[in-house]
């Protein structure tokens, strides 16, 4: 177990490879069985983001969460890229897939 300093400054946050205490990981990924950003940095290696590709207006469209079907249809093989270099999480925590912009 890590102890990782929130962006704040003001929570510590206790990571595992597999569980973290931060109210993301609380309320969106352990239900969906993804990680959050304290695990993909502290224990996993992605390639770095190509920000050109990853434009703003993209950002937009994963703020509030896109549809699986629609992400794909929009963006192809991209979502499986953006994935592994945690740039969005998937859920499935509204019953739906949904895709998500990490912040």
């Amino acid at each position: 177990m890590v102890s990782v300093l929130s962006s704040d400054k003001k929570t510590v946050y206790q990571v595992t490879e597999s569980s973290c205490t931060c109210p993301d990981f609380m309320f969106r990924h352990a239900k969906a069985g993804s990680r959050c950003k304290h695990i993909n940095k502290l224990f996993f290696t992605f390639e770095p983001a190509d920000e050109f590709e990853f434009k703003e207006e993209f950002k937009q469209q994963f703020k509030n969460g896109l549809g699986f079907d629609d992400a794909y249809v929009l963006h192809g093989d991209n979502i499986d890229k953006w994935l592994k270099q945690s740039l969005i999480c998937e859920s499935k925590h509204t019953g739906r897939r949904m895709f998500y912009l990490m912040e």
